[in-house]
């Protein structure tokens, strides 16, 4: 009987993967581009997805924590932390969907999204340390002030898409800016490291290029849900969240400690 081989299996779990991601991303898409007739119960069901997805992604991650050690090694410290970022944003988002459908107007949610990114953060900086970048950074220190400058420029931008003042604005800041600027300040620590990794071959830049997809798409949602009028489950917002947790799930999915071993062998 012919054996079926790990990188085999490993193809079978991407393509059904991909296939799964594709086929709730083009439905999604029918839905807003209003090709399906308006219903509140599928718009229910997508935002539901923002709970399912990142609660596999959780368990994953956290399987994969296991593999690499947790706490016991950098990497593992690493994977923890991107898995504890996705249990908190499944923790925020349940809360949000009981919010939205029962009318309760505490945001008890935004405690636990504004979590998301800190976690993201440490996960890099500890995935950082295992690849020895550093060193790199700091000699490229100037590269730490592009998300402060980037998340000026954005809030400038919003508030003129708003028809607001600039100061006017700025005493309505809210939480939104929060999420932006986190998500400037993972980006550009994400592409950092892809830049000035050298250690372990660049075998982790697949999953160093997917968590960054995520953290792009999820800064888009950020922007589109503060230039939003009106809340709802299943809106353009939701459908960028959902496409930013499916690539961090599958980049953490990515940080498979077998390819260290198939290198180093």
């Amino acid at each position: 009987m012919k054996k079926i081989t790990l990188p085999k299996i490993q193809s079978n779990i991407d393509s059904i993967l991909c296939v799964t991601f594709l086929a709730i991303f083009l439905t999604w898409l029918s839905y807003l581009l209003q090709i399906f007739p308006e219903s509140v119960q599928l718009g229910d069901f997508f935002a539901l997805l923002l709970i399912v997805f990142p609660t596999f992604g959780f368990f994953v991650g956290f399987s994969r924590s296991f593999e690499w050690g947790l706490f016991h090694s950098k990497i593992g410290t690493s994977v923890t932390f991107f898995t504890l970022s996705l249990l908190f944003w499944t923790i925020g988002q349940s809360i949000y969907f009981y919010s939205f459908k029962f009318d309760i107007s505490e945001n008890f949610y935004d405690y636990f999204f504004i979590l998301m990114d800190p976690l993201i953060l440490l996960g890099l900086l500890f995935l950082g340390s295992a690849l020895g970048t550093f060193k790199e950074v700091r000699k490229n220190i100037s590269i730490l002030v592009l998300p402060v400058l980037l998340t000026i420029l954005n809030y400038i931008i919003v508030s003129y898409i708003q028809n607001k003042d600039i100061f006017t604005a700025f005493l309505e800041l809210d939480v939104s800016f929060i999420y932006i600027f986190g998500s400037l300040v993972t980006a550009t620590l994400v592409v950092t490291l892809i830049l000035f990794s050298k250690r372990l071959g660049g075998i982790y830049k697949k999953a160093l290029q997917l968590i960054l997809i995520g953290i792009i798409f999820q800064y888009i949602g950020d922007n589109i849900y503060e230039l939003s009028a009106v809340e709802s489950n299943g809106s353009w917002y939701d459908l960028f969240f959902f496409v930013s947790l499916t690539f961090i799930s599958y980049g953490i999915y990515s940080l498979n400690p077998r390819k260290l071993n198939e290198k180093r062998s």
